[in-house]
């Protein structure tokens, strides 16, 4: 397989949480580039003026209070919610998109997979899409670690499935496989693959 002929793949995952001392709020309005306020500790983080943010958009369970659409009320529910000071906040989710679909279409792709992988499952999505007129158009997943249900967010026991041994392998394969669909059903010949390049053989030697 040939470097020069395969679309940019990344699908990296991180955790936000109290034991890093990070705002879950203040990391909602830097990916979205807002003005948000913390309320559980009275600070407000103005991310206005932040370059490359093309839209944001947050998608909850279809049974989901409509505030929690809102992304200065989620956040600050999911501040509200933990009492741990070690708490785990949001699991955050980076992707790399395809320089070759249309904006459009990267959005539509972003929802599609966040909806499946998610949202079906009873968690929120805070998505925000950057630097789509680069050569590294890339989105934001910020997903609640809590389960929301018609009454906002689930007071009882937190999902495991983030822990399971074989979840981020099985997401990212997820991720290749609806992105090389989506160039499939826009002719596009580019493909991308979840495996290092190492394992598929891709000799970066040389390549700046």
């Amino acid at each position: 397989m040939s470097f020069n002929h395969v679309a940019i793949y990344r699908l990296s995952s991180q955790s936000i949480g109290r034991s890093s001392g990070k705002s879950v709020v203040a990391c909602a309005a830097y990916r979205a580039g807002e003005k948000l306020k913390d309320e559980t500790i009275g600070k407000t983080f103005n991310y206005e003026k932040k370059q490359g943010v093309y839209c944001s958009d947050i998608i909850i369970p279809k049974d989901a209070p409509e505030y929690l659409k809102d992304r200065q009320m989620l956040w600050n529910c999911v501040e509200r919610s933990e009492t741990r000071l070690n708490a785990s906040l949001a699991k955050e989710y980076q992707l790399a998109l395809p320089i070759e679909l249309s904006h459009e279409v990267k959005v539509d792709l972003v929802k599609t997979f966040a909806q499946r992988e998610f949202v079906d499952h009873g968690l929120g999505v805070d998505m925000a899409f950057h630097d789509f007129d680069s050569d590294n158009p890339h989105c934001h997943l910020m997903v609640t670690t809590r389960l929301i249900d018609a009454d906002g967010l689930s007071k009882g026991l937190k999902p495991t499935f983030f822990r399971e041994r074989d979840y981020l392998i099985n997401l990212r394969k997820s991720w290749e496989i609806s992105v090389n669909q989506c160039l499939g059903y826009h002719n596009i010949s580019q493909r991308v693959c979840a495996d290092s390049y190492r394992k598929q053989g891709i000799d970066l030697d040389g390549v700046c």
